[in-house]
């Protein structure tokens, strides 16, 4: 049974420190405002380095009354609504470029159709390198995908596997294209309301040069959004491309790093990372081929995320 790419694997669990993260930050807001409220106002010191044991970093980095201390609570809520979805915005961008290196890695011959131009000298400095493959999958990928909007980047996506992705999922990716141009309007307009937001999405934004009003609700679309179109996605690309290939690669990396050797462990290592299960032959053949090569890991970087 085919599982998850090691690509979509990394890719939900940085969603889910985003998570964590916007959850810390909001509930903390919420047990300040509540810590201050018990205090009697006649209590209140003047400013919040007062309080014993505060006159040090962070309180006065911006020394502030405890009453406009708080009032700014509802300023950092907005801005951790709209950080977070940048951040999930850039993470489903991260698992895209990851995911397309990953397929032109695995099968080059994918792009055959493509008249992509390489400077000689490019190539020639390349071969030297102690992974040409390597080199030249994140090469293209960089030239293929990078700086494209989040549509483009699906519909070139689609054109590598030679499979449809964007038709059956055209409601969910136009919606998760939109939520794209709010990231733009955070990140390069101020957090307000852009042209170019309100034109793709009148009927949510209709005037430009306003606040752009998030809500905790948007959060959990956006993340909604980016879980469900990865998670198609992914199905499509392990089953037409990747196949057992990940699941290989993550059974001598965990040899490698931990010298685990038992054929059963590894099997179930790799089932609660990637969802798929490796038949105990296919493991020796793994394990045999690594003990015999003594060879590089190639073909992906693996980090905590796919060893925890």
């Amino acid at each position: 049974m085919f599982g998850k790419s090691l690509a979509y694997q990394h890719f939900t669990r940085s969603l889910e420190s985003e998570i964590r993260n916007h959850w810390l930050i909001t509930t903390s807001l919420v047990y300040t405002k509540r810590w201050w409220d018990t205090i009697q106002e006649v209590d209140l010191p003047k400013r919040i380095t007062e309080y014993p044991g505060d006159k040090r970093n962070p309180f006065n980095s911006i020394d502030l009354p405890p009453k406009e201390y708080l009032e700014n609570i509802r300023h950092t809520e907005v801005y951790t609504i709209e950080n977070s979805i940048v951040n999930f915005i850039t993470s489903f961008e991260v698992y895209l470029f990851q995911l397309t290196n990953r397929i032109i890695y695995l099968k080059p011959e994918l792009i055959d159709a493509s008249e992509m131009p390489f400077e000689a000298n490019e190539i020639a400095k390349a071969i030297n390198k102690s992974n040409f493959r390597e080199w030249f999958s994140e090469k293209v990928t960089n030239k293929y995908i990078k700086n494209k909007t989040h549509l483009k980047m699906i519909k070139r996506l689609e054109n590598v596997i030679k499979y449809e992705l964007y038709n059956p999922n055209k409601d969910l990716i136009e919606e998760w294209n939109k939520w794209t141009y709010v990231r733009n309007a955070i990140v390069h307009n101020g957090r307000q309301v852009s042209q170019d937001l309100s034109s793709i999405w009148s009927s949510k934004f209709p005037s430009k040069s306003v606040d752009l009003n998030l809500l905790e609700r948007d959060l959990v679309r956006v993340h909604y959004l980016a879980m469900e179109i990865a998670k198609r996605i992914d199905t499509i690309v392990v089953t037409r491309i990747i196949q057992d290939a990940d699941a290989n690669l993550l059974v001598r990396e965990l040899f490698v790093r931990f010298g685990i050797d038992n054929s059963k462990e590894l099997a179930k290592r790799v089932f609660s990372t990637l969802n798929h299960k490796l038949k105990t032959p296919m493991v020796d053949k793994c394990l045999g081929l690594q003990r015999r090569t003594n060879g590089d890991i190639e073909g992906w970087h693996f980090t905590k995320y796919n060893l925890e």
